[in-house]
């Protein structure tokens, strides 16, 4: 395993074997005729749209994320809404990807992220409400982030970061799609206000290397879900 301690590795993967963006594409298609997730929000009415910059809190909550979380119906909540989802692999695609990292990069078992955290980043907005370290909402200091893009994430359209821990020199990393991005998460991270006229879609997610694996007693902030193996984790 690299070592990840103040990383920021950017690394390739096939987009043939892990289909990312024809799910998201796909998916956007049926529910909104959104055929390219890139224009997501020219096909959101604009009464649907956020209204102000999103904050912590509300960067989880507007129309067009109740329309992209329903790509799986593993997060839907009930028997009866999993039914009213169509099932296009996503969650399972997701697993086979931890099942790469594992291999390629960390070379033993990983616990993760149930379900990932599913982000749009609309011109003129945040897709985060502020610039953070995940530890700061409670999460495990051995955690790992991953992000992965499903759009161009270049300039104010991306995820920018400090270089080092408390250097808050924060730049942006750019990714094309078919990257993916692993970073420590004692790194300050968050975004600027997007003005590059396209939607950013992305979705990240934590992971523990299962040697350094430690039952927490905190929750998750948005779905108040303990930091623990068959809750907000699996193995």
């Amino acid at each position: 395993m690299l070592a990840i301690e103040n990383t920021i590795c950017i690394r390739n993967y096939d987009s043939k074997q892990f289909p990312f963006y024809e799910i998201f594409s796909g998916h956007c298609l049926d529910t909104i005729s959104c055929q390219h997730p890139h224009l997501l929000h020219e096909y959101i009415a604009d009464n649907l749209k956020p209204n102000k910059i999103l904050k912590v809190g509300e960067d989880q909550a507007t129309y067009a994320h109740s329309i992209l979380y329903q790509i799986d119906p593993q997060y839907q909540k009930n028997r009866h809404q999993q039914n009213q989802v169509k099932d296009r692999g996503f969650i399972k695609t997701y697993q086979n990807f931890i099942s790469f990292l594992e291999e390629s990069f960390f070379g033993e078992k990983l616990v993760y992220q149930k379900l990932p955290t599913l982000r749009i980043h609309f011109p003129n907005n945040l897709s985060v409400g502020e610039y953070h370290r995940d530890r700061d909402y409670n999460h495990p200091m051995e955690e790992i982030n991953i992000w992965v893009p499903i759009t161009t994430a270049k300039r104010t359209a991306t995820i920018h970061m400090e270089s080092s821990f408390d250097r808050g020199d924060f730049h942006p990393i750019e990714l094309e799609y078919g990257q993916y991005l692993i970073f420590d998460s004692a790194l300050k991270h968050g975004n600027e206000i997007n003005v590059e006229g396209y939607s950013r879609v992305s979705f990240d997610f934590r992971v523990i290397p299962l040697s350094k694996y430690k039952q927490s007693e905190g929750k998750s902030i948005n779905q108040n879900m303990k930091f623990a193996i068959g809750d907000y984790y699996q193995i």
